[in-house]
């Protein structure tokens, strides 16, 4: 009895001084990712979201664009079984909505839950995904707060000459402190993290994706001349500023609520048009989050020379998108306009 007592107790001490030496790491890596409390998009007047990547970005506005609607309602058109019928009095964004295309390789099945309840004539689809994307390393939290649309905000990213965390950044494109393109590589190296300052076809996600994804080619080619070398390099002098960002909101589309539309022999409505959307971009890493409810029921039931350090702050207006590098349809693009979404620094 007194040899078990004696083990017992030896093996909770061993418990005990594990957890005290755990990896501080590690436990940081469980609170980094919890999402912050669930806001209704309607409290951030600044900000929409955006159903597709076609759909046109508000004047002034933030533009969050996550596919999990897409994803939705793509399995509301699967249990149809016919065609839905597009007509031009129906909501434009019910029409891009049945037109938006590519957002199928964004994600793999595997990456995603769907459910799809048919009862009658009420069909219900449900998704959502969740992608953690933890640095190697972690980033620097700025030690002090860096100013966008005059506002003092949280930054990330290199503050001071750091090997290990420079290596996690590849310049895409360059031309000046005020017009780049970054990658931030996570852990998982299938995956990207794209940011892009100075780009200038905002008439939608789509566009900025284009005008982006043109612009890394020329990079690409830019990069390859010797003389640029410096450029599309992260030098032990240059610095990169990235606003923390950490959301999380819901709304319903009322756009698309009680649209109606003909499928085969029968009429439907829209009766729920639901999505939350989460973001956070800080120095742990990257979780996009998403998930939307999609009810239909029948109509009755209702290139420059540079030789001095680069200065990269993401000061101004930005664009973000997160895919995998093999497939160019993006399963979170973001465009900030404005402070809102951004984490303000805190006050002395």
């Amino acid at each position: 009895m007194r040899i078990i007592l004696i083990t017992g107790f030896l093996l909770l001490f061993a418990l005990a001084i594990w957890y005290v030496n755990r990896s501080p790491e590690k436990t940081d890596n469980l609170k980094w990712a919890d999402m912050p409390a669930l806001l209704p998009l309607s409290q951030k007047p600044q900000s929409s979201f955006l159903l597709t990547p076609e759909n046109a970005i508000p004047a002034g506005k933030n533009a969050v664009y996550a596919p999990a609607f897409l994803f939705a309602w793509d399995k509301i058109k699967t249990a149809l079984g016919a065609p839905v019928e597009i007509t031009a009095q129906q909501s434009p964004d019910f029409i891009l909505l049945n037109n938006s295309h590519g957002f199928e390789k964004s994600l793999d099945s595997t990456e995603y839950t769907a459910e799809t309840l048919v009862d009658g004539k009420m069909i219900e689809a449900r998704v959502f995904f969740n992608k953690k994307l933890p640095f190697a390393t972690v980033l620097h939290r700025w030690s002090n707060p860096i100013a966008f649309a005059n506002k003092e905000v949280t930054a990330f990213g290199l503050e001071y000459a750091d090997k290990e965390i420079s290596s996690q950044f590849s310049m895409l494109y360059y031309k000046n402190d005020e017009e780049f393109i970054l990658r931030l590589q996570p852990k998982d190296s299938t995956q990207e993290i794209i940011l892009c300052k100075g780009l200038r076809n905002r008439s939608s996600l789509g566009s900025l994706q284009q005008e982006c994804d043109s612009l890394i080619l020329a990079g690409k080619q830019a990069s390859a001349i010797t003389t640029n070398s410096a450029l599309y390099t992260i030098n032990r002098g240059d610095r990169i500023g990235i606003p923390v960002i950490r959301f999380n909101l819901d709304t319903r589309y009322q756009s698309l609520l009680n649209q109606t539309f003909r499928s085969g022999a029968d009429n439907y409505t829209i009766t729920e048009a639901y999505q939350r959307t989460a973001l956070i971009l800080e120095e742990h890493g990257a979780v996009a989050e998403s998930e939307a409810v999609a009810v239909v029921d029948s109509v009755t039931a209702a290139v420059p020379v540079f030789d001095r350090p680069k200065f990269l702050l993401f000061n101004k207006s930005f664009f973000l998108l997160l895919r995998k590098k093999e497939v160019a349809a993006p399963y979170f693009m973001l465009w900030i306009e404005n402070a809102e979404l951004l984490t303000p620094y805190p006050s002395k």
